[in-house]
């Protein structure tokens, strides 16, 4: 009989340096896995974070195309860094939401979802080596995120898996050209939008903009998906959360809405706050639910095929292609100065500005 077992519970056991998965069920069982990983194996773990997607998806694609035994999926729910970055109650709820959607996706191909909580950063290592060995996964993938405590957290987590033998992976996939991939001719980041955008829009006319299919089904193996929780306590679940549904076909759906509908307008309407002139694509690009290469090409298509705007061209489409253009830009930004996600400011010189911090004075102006 093949054996099954399901991630029951994660919980802390710092014992010597080791923390590790406890309680996991095999086949009727209750016991632990642990030890080093069969290095003859190739069944990597796909560390899920603002990507949740199974369509155009760099890092779940990679690994699907050299798996051979089987994919795993992993998301690592850390209450402290989202209490760090200050996130809403709304938007833990939108995050949620995606992560069922998502695990019922992976579930049609065979990928188990196992969503698992972490005290703190730095056990989120630790976290990741417990349920990498207890899925008998040989290696770590995951698509790059840029922010600096993020890059730290990706450095920290990759070192501590590779101590143990497995192999990490990252990808590039917040974005269509990688950080520091376009840059002036005296070889720096740009810094300024309008001559980055130039350059961006030569190299899209050089080459195409491809998108990555979902992953083929994959082999069933023995690892159970968990159950992903409804709510997390310190956050409510929100009374709209019905203004933001949640999934891939969703936010496919509200892109092909709003290409039909609003985008040859939205140069004109974008920043008319009576109408309802813009995307709504914000919350689904930033949980990854929809991809940037996804908007490209598929604005690009209600342009007549062309990135930027001409005479038989849509005004709309080449401007919000343009204000696409800019996600990227930022993205480099943020690798090429990083001090602009430390509380500094991007232009060094403004921090001798100093500001004005009376309280009466300000309550005078809201008066």
């Amino acid at each position: 009989m093949r054996r099954t077992f399901a991630l029951v519970r994660y919980r802390q056991l710092v014992r010597g340096g080791e923390v590790r998965v406890d309680r996991l069920r095999l086949g009727g069982g209750v016991g632990t896995r642990g030890g080093r990983l069969n290095e003859r194996m190739s069944r990597p773990l796909v560390w899920f974070r603002r990507d949740l997607r199974t369509h155009d998806n760099a890092a779940l694609h990679g690994a699907s195309m050299t798996a051979t035994r089987g994919v795993v999926g992993a998301y690592v729910i850390c209450s402290e860094m989202w209490r760090k970055h200050d996130d809403a109650s709304i938007k833990i709820d939108f995050w949620l939401r995606n992560l069922r959607e998502l695990s019922t996706a992976l579930a049609r191909l065979h990928i188990p979802l196992l969503v698992v909580r972490a005290e703190g950063t730095k056990q989120i290592g630790d976290c990741l080596l417990a349920v990498a060995r207890a899925a008998h996964c040989d290696s770590l993938v995951y698509n790059h995120e840029y922010e600096v405590n993020e890059r730290r957290r990706d450095e920290v987590v990759a070192r501590r898996l590779e101590s143990e033998g497995l192999r990490v992976s990252g990808f590039h996939d917040r974005v269509i050209f990688a950080p520091g991939s376009i840059r002036t001719d005296e070889g720096r980041f740009y810094s300024v939008f309008t001559p980055f955008k130039r350059r961006a829009l030569q190299r899209l006319k050089e080459q195409s903009v491809e998108l990555l299919p979902e992953p083929k089904c994959q082999s069933p193996i023995e690892v159970q998906a968990t159950s992903i929780p409804a709510r997390i306590e310190g956050w409510d679940v929100p009374a709209d959360a019905d203004q933001w549904p949640a999934g891939e076909r969703a936010a496919i759906d509200r892109l092909r809405v709003f290409v039909e509908s609003s985008i040859v307008t939205y140069s004109r309407d974008r920043d008319a706050p009576a109408i309802d002139g813009t995307s709504s694509l914000s919350p689904y690009l930033a949980a990854g639910v929809l991809s940037p290469r996804q908007c490209f090409v598929t604005a690009c298509r209600a342009n007549g095929g062309r990135y930027e705007e001409h005479n038989a061209g849509n005004g709309g489409a080449a401007q919000w292609i343009s204000e696409l253009i800019w996600r990227e830009f930022y993205q480099h930004i943020l690798v090429g100065f990083p001090r602009v996600s430390m509380h500094r400011a991007f232009k060094p010189s403004t921090n001798h500005i100093r500001w004005n911090e009376n309280a009466d004075h300000f309550a005078r102006s809201r008066a």
